[in-house]
């Protein structure tokens, strides 16, 4: 009777190491919902930059005197999307490269009446979906404006 009571006291190598397995992946999920945030957070900055530079080069065109809109296919501006600082170098490296262009339609060109129709394409690289190394192009393209002559 003596001997039962003792075998079930304090615990096996099983269930030791049983606790530390579960302690081990709630500690390796833990870190990748980190790795997640961290990704959405990043990927929300990107969008949110390419919502204000659209809106940006948007009243730019729509605000500049009718005689200095760009051409069709002028470039507008370029640059990255993301910037991370690095303080040891003291500079910044850019991720996702972006241009953006100017495309210009013009309607009755040269009379009184003339007037143009403008859109702001905005392309960029961005991640696969796949979450591979490779860098695909996509293009955005703004609402039209329309600007008269007169």
């Amino acid at each position: 009777m003596h001997l039962s009571c003792r075998a079930f006291a304090g615990f096996s190598l099983i269930e030791t190491v049983l606790g530390i397995t579960v302690l081990a992946v709630s500690v390796a999920g833990s870190f990748e919902m980190l790795r997640l945030a961290d990704l959405q957070a990043k990927h929300a900055a990107v969008d949110s930059r390419i919502a204000e530079l659209l809106r940006e080069y948007s009243d730019y065109v729509l605000y500049l005197d009718y005689h200095r809109l760009p051409n069709d296919g002028d470039k507008l501006g370029q640059g990255y999307l993301y910037q991370v600082y690095d303080p040891v170098s003291k500079t910044s490296k850019g991720f996702y490269h972006y241009l953006i262009t100017a495309n210009v339609q013009i309607y009755n060109s040269g009379t009184a009446g003339e007037y143009k129709n403008i859109t702001v394409s905005l392309n960029y690289q961005a991640d696969d979906h796949a979450f591979s190394d490779q860098l695909i192009n996509q293009t955005i393209v703004s609402d039209g404006l329309t600007r008269s002559k007169s």
